[in-house]
């Protein structure tokens, strides 16, 4: 019986290295079918992932030495750093010419189409200008307070009934109406 047990055994081994020798054949033959086409993918995953990878170092470099410039010409201007600024980063430009700028130079970044949206509405409100999208409760706030001032406060209450109900200043407003408008 330890014969046939020990003899069952050798074929099973023999069985599973028979297995894996396919295996390693069948592999091999598939590497050499597709040689060409597995090479080309694994090269073109290593070109994006370093292409990647040279793209998220070349932008975090840009935008760090826009922040320095930004911060150099806060301490003291420099136009030659101030041209700088405005190839690295033209937001940051514009939003440096918003605090240090004249009302020639606001105007000409309110209609310059680099300037990011919400940018050029803060822009357009520094000038004087009425934003659709931007500080309409804010506006209506502060009408109805001037309003408010000069007794009219029948002209407040529909400033301050302007102002969404879901708005962060609803509350000032309603604070507003009811200790001049509601005597």
């Amino acid at each position: 019986m330890a014969l046939k047990d020990d003899i069952e055994g050798v074929k099973k081994e023999i069985g599973t290295e028979e297995q894996f020798l396919e295996g390693v054949i069948k592999s091999e033959i598939f590497i050499k079918k597709y040689k060409k086409p597995l090479i080309f993918f694994a090269t073109l995953i290593m070109v994006i992932f370093v292409g990647y990878w040279a793209n998220e170092f070349i932008q975090n470099s840009r935008i760090n030495s826009a922040n320095e410039l930004y911060s150099e010409l806060l301490e003291a201007r420099d136009d030659a750093k101030l041209a700088k600024l405005k190839d690295k980063d033209f937001n940051l430009y514009a939003l440096y010419m918003l605090n240090h700028g004249t009302a020639d130079d606001l105007t000409s970044l309110a209609n310059d189409n680099k300037v990011d949206y919400l940018l050029k509405e803060i822009i357009s409100v520094q000038n004087g200008k009425q934003s659709p999208l931007l500080l309409n409760d804010y506006d209506a706030i502060v009408k109805g307070y001037e309003l408010l001032k000069t007794g009219q406060i029948e002209a407040a209450n529909a400033e301050f009934d302007k102002i969404a109900i879901d708005s962060p200043v609803r509350n000032l407003a309603l604070n507003l109406k009811h200790y001049k408008g509601n005597k």
